[in-house]
C-alpha cells in the first residue's frame, strides 16, 4: 500500500499493456496480492503513478480611475489619476490587500481566490467620486459609491476575471474664499565648513484670487547653527519663537500682482553633519485650498526644507565610521559605494549618496554625506615636561 502526498492522488491502475509499465495502486493507494514462489521469487513491478494536486484556478479584479469631465463616464476629455490609493475587501468588508493606481490610473489585484470580493478607493484630498453607473455601457461607468465602496463582485471558473471595476473622480471645486500660499526655501551652499556662515532665503507667494491675511512662517534653525540675523521684506522674525509675521499678501491678479515676500536668515555653522531645516506656513486667517498650516506634511507647497553638508573628518586609525539611515519609507535603497539597505556605514574618504525605489539623494533639497579622512594623534603619547632644579633653604 503507497501512501498518496497530501492533496495528491493515484492514476488509474493497470492501464495500457505493459504491466511493468502501469500502475499497480488502486485509488487507497493497495495492490492486488502478488505470491512469491521458488520459480518466481522476486517482483520487482509493483508500482504507483501519482497525480498531481488540482491547481485551484485563480482570477483578478482591476481596471481605472479618471478625472469626470462632468458627464460620469469615461470618454474624451478625461485623464487618468495616478497614486491613488485602492483597497480590496472580502467578503464581510475587511481589507485585505491595497494597491495604487499607477501612471496611467490603472490597478490591478491578480491572482485572487475564486470568490467574493469588493473594491474600496480613496479620493484624494478634496474630491469626491462622480454618481456611480451612470450612462448605459458598464465597462464606463464608475463603480465606487461615494464612500468609495463598489458592490461586490464574486470571482467564478467561467468567469474569473472583471476588469471593470473603476472610479470616476469629480474635479475639485475651489470657492472664491480660498486662499493658495506657496512657499520656497533655499541655502546659499550645499556644503560648509565649521565656523562658515550661510545664508537661508524663504519666499512666500499667493497663487489664488483671494488675499491672505494673518499669515505667519515658522522656520526653526537646527542645533547645528548659531543665529546672526535676518531681513524681511515685510513683517518681521522672531529667532526667540521662530516666528516670521508677515501679515498680508496679496492675491495674483490684485493690483499688486506677482506679491512674493522674502526672508532671508544668516547662522554660523558650529558642528559637522548633514542638516535639514524647514519653513512652513503656519497660520492663515483663510483656509489653504491645497495646504494645512502647520501640519508639517511633505509634498503641500506650503512647506519647503533645505540642507547643507558639513564633511565628516575621521581619525584614520581609530576604525571610527560614520552611520547614515534613510527613513524606512524608502524602499530598495542601494548606496553610491554598493551597501545594500536603509542603514549604512562609512570608513573612507568619499562623497556618498543613494537611489531608492521612491526617491534619491541628491535629489529634492537632499545633500550627500562627506566623508574626510584626518590625521589624528596616536593611541600612545610622549608627553614633554620641563625639570627646574630650585634651591631649598
Amino acid at each position: 500500500q503507497f501512501v498518496a502526498p497530501a492533496g495528491q492522488s493515484f492514476v488509474t491502475a493497470t492501464s495500457g499493456t505493459d504491466p511493468t509499465k502501469d500502475s499497480n495502486a488502486g485509488t487507497d493507494g493497495k495492490t492486488a496480492q502478488v505470491t512469491l514462489t521458488a520459480a518466481t521469487p522476486d517482483v520487482t513491478s509493483i508500482d504507483a503513478g501519482i497525480k498531481p494536486a488540482p491547481v485551484a484556478p485563480l482570477g483578478s479584479i482591476g481596471d481605472y480611475v479618471w478625472l469626470d469631465n462632468g458627464d460620469n463616464v469615461q470618454g474624451t476629455g478625461d485623464s487618468p489619476v495616478s497614486s491613488v490609493k485602492v483597497y480590496l475587501l472580502n467578503s464581510t468588508g475587511v481589507k485585505i490587500d491595497s494597491t495604487t493606481t499607477n501612471g496611467s490610473g490603472l490597478y490591478l489585484f491578480p491572482n485572487l481566490p475564486l470568490a467574493t470580493y469588493s473594491v474600496q478607493f480613496v479620493a484624494p484630498a478634496g474630491q469626491s467620486f462622480v454618481t456611480a453607473t451612470s450612462g448605459t455601457d458598464p465597462t464606463k461607468d464608475s463603480d465606487a459609491g461615494t464612500d468609495g465602496k463598489t458592490a461586490q463582485v464574486t470571482l467564478t471558473a467561467a468567469t474569473p476575471d472583471v476588469t471593470s471595476v473603476d472610479a470616476g473622480i469629480k474635479k475639485p471645486v475651489v470657492p472664491a474664499s480660498l486662499t493658495d500660499l506657496a512657499l520656497k526655501k533655499v541655502i546659499d551652499r550645499k556644503i560648509a565648513q565649521i565656523g562658515d556662515v550661510v545664508t537661508y532665503t524663504i519666499k512666500v507667494w499667493n497663487e489664488s484670487t483671494t488675499n491672505a491675511t494673518g499669515v505667519e512662517i515658522t522656520d526653526s534653525l537646527n542645533y547645528a547653527l548659531l543665529y546672526i540675523s535676518s531681513t524681511a521684506s515685510r513683517g518681521s522674525y522672531d529667532i526667540a519663537t521662530k516666528k516670521w509675521t508677515i501679515g498680508n499678501i496679496a492675491a495674483a491678479g490684485a493690483p499688486a500682482n506677482g506679491d512674493t515676500v522674502t526672508l532671508t536668515i544668516k547662522a554660523k555653522v558650529l558642528m559637522e553633519g548633514l542638516w535639514f531645516n524647514t519653513a512652513e506656513v503656519s497660520r492663515v486667517n483663510e483656509k489653504d485650498m491645497d495646504s494645512t498650516p502647520g501640519n508639517m506634511k511633505d509634498g503641500e507647497d506650503d512647506l519647503d526644507r533645505a540642507c547643507f553638508t558639513v564633511p565628516f573628518k575621521l581619525c584614520s586609525n581609530d576604525g571610527s565610521k560614520v552611520q547614515a539611515v534613510v527613513p524606512s519609507r524608502y524602499t530598495n535603497v542601494k548606496w553610491s559605494d554598493g551597501q545594500i539597505g536603509n542603514t549604512a556605514l562609512f570608513d573612507k574618504a568619499g562623497t556618498y549618496t543613494f537611489t531608492a525605489s521612491n526617491g534619491s539623494c541628491p535629489s529634492g533639497g537632499c545633500c550627500p554625506i562627506i566623508v574626510e579622512l584626518i590625521n589624528c594623534c596616536p593611541v600612545q603619547l610622549c608627553v614633554p615636561f620641563t625639570m627646574q632644579k630650585i634651591r631649598v633653604k
